[in-house]
């Protein structure tokens, strides 16, 4: 199967319901949390109804039960969970619920910017949050007075007087505790403070009344006729510039001008929201949540560490506030008469009812987010997906790669063009699986879970058959961003004590890296084909061209440059302090004894010397040549000058000669690095 892209929507509760609610094999319909509680801490098992509850989300194993009846028997169903839990289900995929009592606002549409509620309700994104978190109330319908009051107010006698016009139907009577806008499309404040008209249940009532085709073709019409009135007014500007009106003038049409700008601003905002609702089929009141949906405990597991504490997700605590507060919530309107509740305390409740669902949702942006005991906040949903290390950037759109590593990179000029350095600890958890097979063939080592063990001790036999395995093994390097195919090249590793990685100088042009903190990837060939293509197409000394300019990509600069220089230079005056002392310094002028043929650019010598045994010396501008030639000599004693240049000619070609090249140590010590690395 293969998923093109992820969206993001409104689920309308009928939608969430749908996915949590499950019918057990007793026809029984299971789905909603009625218990904060996780597990039982004595017995380890999960609680009934509670977040980790196998009734409700279904076995964690597959073939096994909480309660131990399904073992050793098949097809069968225990009786206290009244649920078939041989398979275990795709628990990543289904969800549950927590109907709380009063609606709670979803945080993503009134924290946000733009804030979609304010511009759907064409209110402040102030008054939005207010109403929401009982600060204020929503408004009632203009010109109505509103006598639906909360059950706690006693009526008297002298309240008869006021109310009888609206019984004698003289005045409208209004019902309804909000409106949605007036005659004049504007909201006045309501007069009567009630539970009914804040909250996110007054926003949800609202959001029901709101017609979003009327309103679609309302808007439409107000702004298209703004822009007009826009275009009608910067003519009338213009005109105004050419006949040269006063400051003061001008100055108000900007204003003007500016006022209609903003109004075409909110104008378009807020239809292009209810286009998009009325597009995929959605209304605006889902974004109030009756129905909370709780993930399942696959994306929020609880782990035993080895000493015995237990390691859980932030949701957990999270979930268990807000499960707590409902069920508080619950329990208060129990202890009191429907005419007689606390209407203060009711508004604290159900506000930290809201304070709880914003915390799930999104707790870095609250003013006081929840915190662990440590004083670190606790991370909410909208901070496990967003970001790059969120479940979308890291997990969907790009994963972790195993058999990889990753450190700093430093210079490593002893190494050979093809060879890296690589650290210990690195390679052991590169090399893992190749070294517990090596441990399983040679050491006697009987299991995996042993050679784990035996790993763990760290022991001179692991180092010993890790190098064994590293040997001729090549790895891959790499660094972000790989721009071009040079970006990633085999090595040869070395091991090495230290915690970075060492890389020759020679190839950083190709990786466009330096060593002031830059990083690389390590990246371990499985196959051995995978291995086979890494040696033969991908190793530095194969990548010597650019792929793009066909120039070297191996080029010496910097600090090697200055290297050469250093070992090149001459030092003459340094002859009289190797005779006085006996020792020959790294710049002196010496004469190096060579057997092999010499390349020169000087086609004619500088000096012929023959001495009277045969012994011919040539001298030219670089070097000396010495041999042994009869003809020579011969010409020489007849005092035959003339055939002296001929005689030369044949010399050059002579095996037998002995050269002594004037040179430096240095320069010796240069040229040997150049025939060393380039393999000649």
């Amino acid at each position: 199967m293969s998923i093109e892209y992820v969206q993001l929507q409104l689920a309308s509760p009928s939608e969430i319901k749908r996915w949590s609610q499950r019918i057990l094999p007793t026809g029984e319909v299971v789905g909603e949390i009625s218990k904060a509680d996780t597990i039982n801490y004595r017995t380890f098992k999960p609680e009934r109804g509670g977040l980790f509850c196998e009734r409700i989300f279904g076995s964690t194993s597959n073939g096994e039960c909480s309660c131990g009846k399904t073992k050793r028997r098949k097809l069968i169903v225990p009786v206290n969970f009244n649920r078939l839990t041989l398979q275990k289900r795709n628990a990543e995929l289904e969800a549950t619920q927590a109907i709380i009592e009063k609606p709670v606002a979803h945080m993503w549409y009134f924290r946000n910017s733009p804030n979609v509620l304010a511009a759907l309700l064409n209110m402040r994104s102030q008054e939005i949050d207010e109403t929401i978190h009982f600060q204020t109330y929503t408004p009632s319908k203009y010109g109505t007075q509103n006598y639906c009051l909360h059950g706690g107010v006693q009526w008297y006698v002298n309240h008869w007087e006021p109310m009888h016009p609206y019984f004698a139907g003289d005045i409208d009577v209004s019902m309804d505790k909000a409106a949605s806008w007036n005659s004049k499309s504007t909201f006045m404040p309501s007069q009567i403070k009630t539970i009914e008209n804040c909250g996110g249940e007054a926003l949800q009532e609202l959001l029901t009344r709101l017609d979003l085709v009327f309103l679609q073709r309302m808007l439409s019409r107000k702004l298209k006729n703004t822009i007009e009135k826009k275009k009608l007014a910067a003519k009338s500007l213009r005109k105004r510039h050419k006949r040269r009106k006063t400051a003061k003038l001008l100055g108000r049409t900007d204003q003007k001008n500016y006022g209609i700008t903003i109004k075409v601003r909110e104008y378009s905002r807020r239809l292009e929201f209810i286009r998009s609702l009325a597009r995929k089929g959605l209304r605006p009141e889902w974004m109030i949540l009756s129905i909370f949906p709780v993930l399942p405990p696959d994306l929020r597991p609880m782990i035993q560490m080895s000493s015995g504490r237990f390691a859980t997700s932030d949701l957990n605590d999270l979930y268990r506030r807000l499960i707590y507060r409902k069920i508080r919530f619950e329990k208060f309107l129990t202890l009191f008469d429907e005419e007689f509740l606390p209407d203060l305390l009711i508004r604290h409740d159900l506000c930290l009812l809201q304070e709880a669902a914003d915390s799930i949702i999104d707790n870095g942006r609250l003013d006081k987010p929840a915190q662990r005991p440590n004083r670190k906040p606790f991370k909410s949903l909208t901070s496990i997906i967003e970001g790059k290390h969120g479940r979308f950037r890291q997990n969907l759109l790009g994963k972790r790669v195993d058999y990889s590593g990753r450190s700093v990179i430093v210079v490593g000029p002893k190494l050979r063009l093809h060879q890296c350095g690589l650290p210990r600890e690195m390679a052991l958890e590169l090399f893992q699986p190749f070294v517990i097979r090596a441990l399983l063939e040679e050491s006697g080592v009987k299991n995996i879970r042993a050679a784990k063990n035996l790993l763990q001790r760290r022991s001179q036999m692991v180092w010993d058959i890790l190098d064994t395995v590293v040997l001729g093994h090549p790895v891959l390097l790499n660094r972000a961003p790989t721009l071009h195919r040079l970006g990633i090249q085999a090595f040869e590793p070395i091991l090495l004590s230290g915690r970075a990685i060492q890389l020759h100088p020679l190839v950083c042009p190709a990786f466009n890296a330096d060593f002031d903190g830059d990083q690389m990837a390590v990246h371990v060939p499985l196959g051995l084909e995978a291995q086979a293509e890494a040696r033969l197409l991908m190793l530095a000394t194969h990548n010597w061209l650019s792929p793009a300019t066909g120039e070297p990509s191996i080029l010496p600069s910097q600090d090697m440059i200055l290297g050469f220089y250093y070992l090149t230079t001459l030092k003459p005056t340094s002859v009289l302090h190797a005779y006085e002392t006996s020792k020959v310094d790294l710049h002196e002028i010496i004469w190096l004894r060579w057997s092999s043929y010499i390349q020169t650019t000087n086609s004619e010598p500088l000096q012929i010397t023959v001495n009277k045994t045969g012994h011919v010396t040539t001298v030219y501008d670089s070097f000396v040549m010495q041999s042994d030639n009869s003809m020579l000599s011969v010409q020489m004693k007849s005092r035959d000058t003339s055939s002296i240049s001929k005689v030369y000619n044949r010399l050059t070609s002579l095996n037998a000669a002995a050269f002594y090249i004037l040179t430096t140590p240095g320069r010796v010590l240069f040229n040997n690095l150049i025939y060393e690395n380039l393999f000649l």
